[in-house]
């Protein structure tokens, strides 16, 4: 029903507004659909070279974010971090 991409976004301090403002750029509509989208993100500092593992890691769980935004009636953005918050302890993707 939809296309999925990540981007990997390189900041020098945590930046918890710009997956928002991504997604209400990406909302719109054309002659005949209007489409919204949804967004799961996370971060994490890094400390010189970035690791594949980092990156798995980083993926997980900014899918497991977007699932919940999904399944939460879409059109929103959703931090794994807060699921963390929620569940009150960490979780494992």
């Amino acid at each position: 029903g939809g296309e999925e991409f990540a981007i990997l976004i390189f900041h020098e301090n945590e930046d918890t507004k710009t997956p928002d403002l991504i997604r209400a750029n990406i909302n719109g509509s054309t002659e005949k659909v209007s489409y919204t989208s949804s967004l799961g993100f996370t971060s994490k500092e890094i400390n010189g070279k970035i690791k594949k593992d980092d990156l798995a890691q980083l993926y997980k769980e900014a899918d497991a974010a977007l699932y919940k935004s999904k399944k939460e009636g879409k059109n929103q953005s959703t931090e794994f971090n807060q699921i963390r918050k929620t569940l009150g302890k960490v979780i494992e993707v």
